[in-house]
């Protein structure tokens, strides 16, 4: 009984590595939305996008409700390639290492920052480093993707909810 467990395990974790190692599969911001929804949060996207709904100077808070913290299941674990705009949460002289993916450039504080289901949480894989060069232009990040909500853990200040992460990811350079 114990060889046919450990066999259907090393069966089992076979199909996993083998999926991670799967030809990536290009997703677009909206693939990362629900069907039923995703109507709706782009159009609340829009219209954050307005740069006169701040005063003061004030941070503008992320919108989350269980409508915008929705995500497509059948995106975990798969092997993802998908371009965005980098928010750095921790960095170094080189570069940035830990990111926040976003689909539009200036995702930070100055704005709302998009849902939750529109932002991922990258961890880039050792030794790699985003050059600050990259900050306004799109980037290009690929590895697998999970399912996670991240808040305050990993993010200094708490400035928003990801729906989605991906760890030991990697920035592919055009």
């Amino acid at each position: 009984m114990r060889i046919i467990k450990a066999t259907v395990t090393i069966f089992c974790l076979s199909l996993l590595s083998l999926s991670a190692m799967a030809e990536p599969i290009k997703i677009n911001w909206s693939d990362l939305i629900p069907p039923e929804y995703r109507e709706d949060t782009i159009a609340l996207i829009k219209s954050t996008l307005n740069p006169y709904i701040h005063k003061d100077g004030e941070v503008a808070p992320q919108r989350v409700n269980e409508q915008l913290k929705s995500t497509v299941d059948a995106l975990a674990e798969r092997n993802v390639i998908i371009q965005g705009y980098m928010v750095p949460i921790d960095m170094d002289a080189d570069g940035v290492i830990t990111l926040l993916l976003a689909p539009y450039a200036g995702a930070c504080i100055h704005v709302p920052p998009p849902p939750p289901n529109q932002l991922i949480y990258i961890e880039l894989e050792k030794g790699q480093v985003i050059p600050w060069e990259m900050y306004w232009s799109p980037i290009t990040i690929q590895g697998s993707i999970e399912i996670e909500v991240i808040e305050g853990e990993y993010i200094e200040g708490d400035i928003a909810l990801t729906g989605y992460t991906m760890k030991d990811a990697s920035f592919v350079k055009k």
